[in-house]
C-alpha cells in the first residue's frame, strides 16, 4: 500500500490523489488479506497490516535536505501547527473552525529549521466573534472538515515565517471519517494509518506496530445447488513435471519507487 497526499477526510476518490514521493519520507504499507469469494463476490473476512516509514536501506537515511518525519507529540510540532494555523480565515468569515487532527510532521534542516505540518479541521458552533473556550465541533448533516498544510522556517538568528494552505470540504453526508486525536496525544506515533479504504467498505488497521482487525468469518453452508468440492491440478501426460511448476508463481514483492 502507498500513501497519498490526500486525508480521509478528503472527499476526493483515491484513484485521483498524488502518491507521496521518496524524498518526503513516505509511509509504506504492508498488508495481509484474507477474503472470500461468495457468489461473484469477494468478503473481506480478516486483515493485518503494518506501515512504517521508509526505510534506510532505500536511501532515505543519508539525504541531505530531505523531510524526515517528526513524532506528532513533539512539543515542535505543535507549536508549528498553532504558529501556521493562526492565519487560517474562514471561508465565511462567521464560522469558528479549530484544529481535529494533527495527521503528519517532518522536519528539513536547510539554513535553519523547517517545520511542514498537516493537519485536519472542523467547523465548530462558535462564530468568529464568540468566545472560544466551549466551543463543540458540528456534527450531522452540518459536518464540515478542512485539510491545512503548514510551512514554520526558523532561522539561525531566531528569525521565524510561517504559511499557511487549506481546502475547506462540503459537508459529505454519511462520511464514516472521525477524528483520531484532538491536537496531540503522548505517545502518538510518527504516523496512523488506521483508516484506509479498500474499495471493500472495510476499515484496515495499520500502525508501526501490527494491529489485526478481527472480523468473524463467513462459513459457506453447502448445499445440493453448491456443494464444498475439493479443487485438484490438472493431471498432465509427461509425469516428470514437478508439480511446483503447474503452480502460479507469486510475482514477489513490487516496489513502487
Amino acid at each position: 500500500m502507498l500513501e497519498t497526499k490526500c486525508h480521509l477526510s478528503n472527499p476526493k476518490p483515491a484513484t485521483k490523489c498524488d502518491v507521496r514521493q521518496k524524498h518526503e519520507h513516505a509511509v509504506e504499507g504492508d498488508c495481509d488479506i484474507k477474503m472470500q469469494k461468495e457468489n461473484g463476490s469477494f468478503i473481506v473476512q480478516d486483515m493485518k497490516c503494518k506501515s512504517k516509514p521508509d526505510s534506510r536501506e532505500d536511501g532515505l537515511g543519508a539525504c541531505v535536505g530531505c523531510d524526515h518525519l517528526l513524532p506528532l507529540n513533539d512539543t515542535e510540532v505543535a507549536y508549528a501547527v498553532d504558529v501556521s494555523f493562526s492565519q487560517f480565515k474562514s471561508p465565511d468569515n462567521q464560522t469558528y473552525f479549530q484544529v481535529a487532527e494533527i495527521s503528519r510532521a517532518t522536519l528539513k534542516v536547510v539554513r535553519g529549521h523547517m517545520y511542514k505540518t498537516e493537519f485536519v479541521i472542523v467547523a465548530t458552533n462558535c462564530s468568529e466573534q464568540d468566545h472560544k473556550e466551549n466551543c463543540v465541533p458540528l456534527t450531522g448533516k452540518d459536518q464540515k472538515y478542512g485539510f491545512c498544510s503548514g510551512v514554520v522556517v526558523k532561522d539561525a538568528l531566531g528569525g521565524e515565517d510561517a504559511s499557511l494552505k487549506c481546502e475547506v470540504y462540503d459537508p459529505q453526508p454519511g462520511s464514516s471519517f472521525v477524528p483520531l486525536v484532538s491536537k496531540v496525544v503522548p505517545g502518538h506515533p510518527h504516523h496512523d494509518l488506521r483508516y484506509s479504504n479498500l474499495g471493500t467498505g472495510s476499515l484496515s488497521s495499520e500502525s508501526s506496530s501490527a494491529e489485526a482487525l478481527s472480523v468473524v468469518p463467513v462459513v459457506p453452508v453447502p448445499t445440493a445447488a453448491n456443494p464444498i468440492v475439493k479443487r485438484s491440478l490438472l493431471l498432465v501426460d509427461n509425469p516428470s513435471i514437478p508439480v511446483s511448476k503447474l503452480l502460479p508463481k507469486c510475482p514477489g514483492q513490487k516496489r513502487f519507487f
